[in-house]
């Protein structure tokens, strides 16, 4: 009798379905098991919906993906713009900064000329309408840019909250611009006396002391700057 204990099972347990209760029904062209599996599937998907978790990863993906078409759209434009393209940028790069060469191919063999501020201009127009960066670099940071923008600007508050300003350089710019300003102010001052040219104008009273404090500053800042050349050296 023992031998058919195992063909029995087999035939039987087909026919069965356990349920997690511990209750057995008959189990019949597979309807409870699309049933159960029905059931998870809708458990799953109402717990993903309302887990906090799933939703903030589903809505950062959707704004990373959302920022990055911005981005693409903005590097289309920019390769039929100049402006567009460029256009806040230097919060990601350090600009002006100096090229090897002109990116437009008709000016490629003309040495680059830069404007007081340091930004390339176009050697006969003189004015800033060439292109700082390549084409492929100029539509890589825009496709990222506004993904960077919002990092860019949480790092530069960051290094305005944190560094101290240098009282002895900031000390010094005043002092030049002062300087610059009594000196403008004099001159204009000796020009409405009759003076024509620059190279007789005396900017100084007699006896007057911000010649000497003049004199001692242009001194000092020689000194510095060669004690600097020769740390270089």
């Amino acid at each position: 009798m023992l031998h058919f204990v195992p063909s029995f099972l087999t035939f039987i347990l087909p026919f069965i379905y356990a349920r997690p209760e511990g209750i057995i029904l008959p189990y019949k062209d597979n309807k409870i098991l699309e049933y159960c599996k029905s059931s998870e599937n809708a458990f799953y998907k109402k717990n993903i919906i309302q887990s906090p978790w799933y939703l903030f990863l589903l809505i950062l993906l959707v704004c990373i993906f959302l920022l990055i078409f911005l981005g693409l759209i903005k590097g289309l434009l920019g390769l039929c713009s100049k402006s567009i393209g460029e256009l806040g940028l230097g919060l990601l790069v350090d600009l002006p900064k100096p090229i090897d060469k002109y990116r437009e191919k008709s000016l490629l063999n003309i040495p680059v000329q830069y404007d007081i501020e340091g930004w390339p201009i176009h050697p006969y127009e003189n004015e800033r309408s060439v292109r700082v960066f390549s084409v492929k670099t100029e539509f890589c940071l825009n496709v990222i840019f506004f993904l960077a923008c919002p990092l860019a600007l949480c790092i530069h508050l960051c290094k305005l909250c944190c560094e101290k300003p240098d009282t002895d350089e900031y000390k010094k710019g005043c002092f030049c611009n002062v300087s610059m300003l009594k000196m403008n102010e004099r001159l204009k001052k000796k020009r409405k006396g009759g003076y024509k040219s620059v190279r007789h104008v005396d900017i100084y009273d007699d006896n007057d002391r911000n010649e000497d404090e003049d004199t001692k500053y242009v001194i000092n800042q020689m000194r510095h700057s060669q004690l600097s050349l020769q740390k270089g050296f």
